[in-house]
């Protein structure tokens, strides 16, 4: 049985109707992903804030319930692995590897995939074996990207795809995305730009009449 993803601690008698919270406290990581990763525990651990449960470990006695979270925020959120989620974690794994390593860690952790095909796709592939911390913004964008043709879904949800991206970039975030439509595939995304996408629908929101 797999452990509670929250602990939530009540004092004996409350005082406030203020509740603290730890959302970002989880410590219990699954066997698979441990060997998945790319990273030691003691460093994935680092990548968020770390130990604030610790810290606020007297709130009960003082009156105020607090609800820490045992489970690691990318591992009860995996509904937005391809959003802020990852962030934290992907920077850490951009500073410890190459293009190549780290596509190849959200392959093996999000479930299989082509991985020189997904770097084509964003035209990384000449710089597969170069240090992820050295890419520019752009690069580090586009190697994000590539986990849209690494791992098959049915449907993408994106907010803002184009954002950090030259011309070039997005005709190739284009092409992606307009080939997963054209394979059957689904697309809700957020965005103020164009995304060259062919057929697509449009919902424009503006001023309250």
């Amino acid at each position: 049985m797999r452990p509670a993803p929250y602990q939530l601690t009540m004092p004996e008698r409350r005082l406030t109707g203020v509740v603290f919270a730890s959302p970002h406290s989880g410590r219990d990581y699954p066997a698979g992903f441990l060997r998945a990763s790319v990273l030691d525990e003691r460093t994935i651990r680092s990548s968020e804030d770390a130990f604030v449960d610790t810290l606020l470990d007297g709130v009960p006695v003082l009156g105020a319930p607090l609800l820490a979270a045992t489970a690691k925020a990318l591992i009860c959120r995996a509904s937005r692995v391809h959003t802020e989620v990852m962030i934290r974690v992907e920077t850490i794994t951009m500073q410890s590897t190459d293009a190549a390593r780290t596509a190849r860690f959200w392959r093996d952790f999000l479930g299989g995939g082509d991985l020189m095909r997904a770097l084509q796709a964003v035209n990384l592939a000449p710089l597969a074996d170069y240090p992820a911390a050295l890419l520019s913004a752009g690069q580090r964008r586009r190697l994000a990207l590539a986990r849209l043709a690494l791992v098959p879904r049915p449907i993408w949800l994106l907010d803002e795809p184009g954002v950090g991206l030259d011309d070039s970039a997005q005709k190739l975030l284009a092409a992606l995305m307009n080939g997963h439509l054209r394979e059957g595939g689904l697309i809700v995304a957020a965005t103020h730009v164009p995304l060259g996408l062919d057929p697509d629908k449009n919902l424009h929101l503006g001023a309250a009449p």
